[in-house]
């Protein structure tokens, strides 16, 4: 996949390849790569390969946020089982930067093959979130409103109205 500074993508081709991997690094690794503090054995795959890979990824999150899809950035959770095989407790994970990374380049990925199948006319399914019902977003503007959050019965509902609603919140 090729984009531009903007993030927007130009093209994309799939071809048959081998990956051979440079380091193997935990997020928590590339993390301090991309904060500027690579670890020791790290310093030269973080020049070489992680700093463009975090140019790449800035640029691509410039243009996701153009776009304003749905923003639903949950925290993932992490289940610690005791001794006798029972939940011992229940922490959050630490939502990191380069997890974000990763999966925005998986998306991405996702839109290009869906791309490339859709115009090899190959029957594909992916998902589709449809827009709610009407009779949803009267009942959700009843509820906001219950919560002196403003939302007018019969606005079109777009990700970017649920954003706000969600930074409010």
């Amino acid at each position: 996949m090729v984009f531009d500074r903007n993030g927007r993508k130009l093209r994309h081709e799939f071809v048959r390849g081998i990956m051979r991997s440079a380091a193997r690094l935990t997020y928590a690794q590339a993390q301090r790569a991309f904060d500027g503090k690579p670890d020791d054995d790290n310093v030269e795959i973080a020049r070489t390969a992680l700093t463009p890979l975090w140019n790449a990824y800035q640029a691509l999150a410039k243009a996701r946020d153009a776009r304003d899809p749905l923003a639903l950035d949950l925290p993932e959770r992490r289940i610690v089982i005791g001794e006798t095989g029972k939940v011992k407790s229940i922490a959050y994970r630490e939502r990191l930067e380069s997890m974000r990374l990763i999966e925005e380049f998986m998306i991405l990925a996702n839109v290009a093959a869906a791309e490339a199948l859709e115009k090899a006319k190959i029957p594909l399914i992916y998902r589709i979130h449809e827009q709610p019902s009407k009779e949803k977003l009267y009942t959700f503007a009843d509820f906001l409103r219950t919560r002196d959050i403003p939302f007018a019965n019969g606005q079109v509902f777009k990700p970017a109205a649920f954003n706000r609603i969600l930074e409010r919140v």
